[in-house]
């Protein structure tokens, strides 16, 4: 079978994932969730390792309450994210919600683009379908190329179906460049909470007690070009419907760039989210693999 036709198939079964009925898909979730937590037990020791780093005051009963929501909330994460491609913008609409989106609209209509800060925390692949809340504006999103090109095409037509447009992380500047002389207003979204990779350890920030390497990219694009700056605040109403709020990141052109306030702002900002509601964080990623001692 070539590649286009597993492509092709694939698509399929995502869209048929897409399809099936929330209250039925949930039952498949909470199955899904044991299995993946107490049989295969995927990645056990780095979720409680981290949960024991974020939160060394609580008692170990507590941090495994948070281990076992955390699980159910990782499948329905995944078995939520095809929704973005069979749901109308109304259903879309329903099910994630934007609060703070007319400041957006305000900086856009006085000529000024913007950036979107976001980590991996709750159902971030529904994010992308803030296009359908920003009418006129061209809205992308960062993200690094998968291996397996089969998975890479699913994730971006399911990211896609909604209007906003996906940009290879090497291609970011360039992107934002040409999107800048069309003269139309845009805004483009990171994931910021990524760990460099071993060879790009340069900048470190405080998140959780702790030094972690960080991505600075994100704030070097935004001041270069005068971007606003919007960190997405998320939160679970109940299973399948999220409120998001744009809160704003406001700084200084006149700051030392090297002192990279903006993504200081960003894990202050998402740190406390987290500690709001810790289940809903990607706790299965090694975030503290090369913490600076």
């Amino acid at each position: 079978m070539t590649e286009k036709q597993k492509t092709k198939w694939a698509l399929r079964l995502w869209r048929l994932l897409g399809r099936i009925p929330l209250k039925r898909l949930y039952h498949l979730s909470d199955f899904l969730a044991w299995v993946v937590r107490d049989v295969v037990r995927y990645r056990r020791e780095v979720v409680d390792h981290n949960l024991e780093i974020a939160f060394p005051k609580l008692t170990q009963e507590e941090r495994r309450k948070i281990a076992k929501d955390f699980y159910s909330y990782f499948c329905d994460l995944i078995l939520e994210a095809p929704r973005m491609m069979t749901w109308s913008e109304e259903e879309m609409k329903e099910h994630i919600t934007f609060e703070g989106i007319e400041q957006i609209l305000e900086d856009t209509a006085g000529g000024r683009n913007f950036t979107l800060y976001i980590g991996h925390y709750g159902q971030w692949e529904w994010i992308p379908s803030i296009a359908l809340w920003l009418p006129g504006v061209t809205c992308a999103q960062i993200y690094s190329q998968l291996h397996d090109p089969v998975s890479d095409q699913i994730i971006l037509a399911n990211r896609q179906a909604h209007g906003s447009k996906s940009v290879e992380m090497r291609d970011t500047l360039r992107y934002i460049l040409s999107a800048k002389q069309s003269g139309k207003p845009f805004g483009v979204g990171y994931v910021a909470d990524q760990s460099p990779s071993s060879d790009k350890l340069h900048h470190y920030i405080d998140f959780f007690g702790r030094q972690v390497p960080t991505h600075v990219g994100a704030e070097k694009i935004t001041r270069r070009l005068g971007l606003s700056a919007y960190f997405l605040d998320m939160h679970r109403i109940r299973r399948g419907y999220w409120s998001v709020r744009v809160v704003p990141m406001p700084y200084d052109k006149e700051d030392n760039p090297d002192n990279f306030s903006l993504t200081q702002q960003f894990y202050v900002l998402l740190e406390e989210m987290i500690r709001r509601e810790p289940a809903y964080y990607l706790w299965s990623h090694k975030r503290f693999k090369y913490e600076k001692r």
